[in-house]
């Protein structure tokens, strides 16, 4: 093909017809722009079709983890709630001076009950070494990085402080049962002289509080979670 242009360029120059010569010439260069801009474009379509695929790789990911997360979101909620209504009803008991029943004992159990958050980030670690921007929906992008820039690290950092607080508290604990043990029935040493102890009454009444505030922001994260998640499920059948 350059071989042909070359000589219509020779044939033209031996004919001294410069005028026509400058326009095939201009006319040469006009088709090389065309094919430079069509190999560009080419290139871009390939190149968008490529992070297209990634995108959509990296959503199902994270939509695949955002599930799997929200079953582990309703677990810690149910825990949470069975510590709460435990200490509740070990604290009527209690304060009320009712008799000692070993029906209780499971109460005494659950009153201890905290939650390690299942914390799985591996699509949105990629995401972000990707770079954010490879989500195309804006409004999409925002609640990624809300759920997992805001949302997230919040609820971890309750998280990380429950488990604390709840593993030395139950170290403070061990010389009021007879077994002390999660999940499993504990019986007190002394069910009468629990009444007077205001340290442990104090205690039940502060984590039936502090139990039911960790349930509500699960549910809230919950709620943020299944937000994302129809999000992501909408943006993937409209690709």
């Amino acid at each position: 093909m350059i071989t042909f242009f070359r000589k219509i360029r020779q044939k033209l120059l031996s004919q001294n017809r410069v005028t026509r010569y400058l326009v095939y010439a201009i006319g040469e260069i006009i088709l090389v722009v065309i094919g430079i801009l069509i190999a560009l474009q080419v290139n871009n379509w390939n190149e968008a079709t490529k992070l297209k695929r990634q995108e959509i790789q990296l959503l199902k990911e994270m939509l695949t983890e955002l599930r799997k997360q929200q079953q582990d979101f309703i677990f810690n909620i149910n825990h949470h709630r069975e510590a709460k209504e435990a200490c509740e009803i070990l604290l009527q008991a209690l304060s009320n001076d009712q008799p000692y029943h070993d029906s209780l004992d499971i109460h005494f159990s659950r009153s201890y009950n905290f939650t390690i958050l299942d914390n799985q980030q591996n699509a949105f670690a990629a995401l972000k070494s990707k770079g954010i921007t490879m989500i195309q929906n804006d409004s999409l992008r925002f609640l990624i990085s809300e759920y997992y820039d805001v949302r997230m690290p919040f609820q971890i950092k309750i998280q990380e402080g429950s488990m604390k607080q709840g593993l030395e508290i139950s170290q403070s604990h061990l010389g009021l049962f007879q077994n002390f043990a999660w999940n499993k029935s504990m019986e007190p040493w002394d069910f009468e002289e629990l009444k007077k102890n205001r340290a442990y009454l104090s205690w039940l009444s502060f984590t039936a509080d502090n139990r039911g505030f960790e349930m509500e922001n699960f549910q809230t994260t919950l709620k943020r979670n299944s937000a994302l998640i129809a999000s992501i499920t909408e943006e993937l059948n409209q690709k």
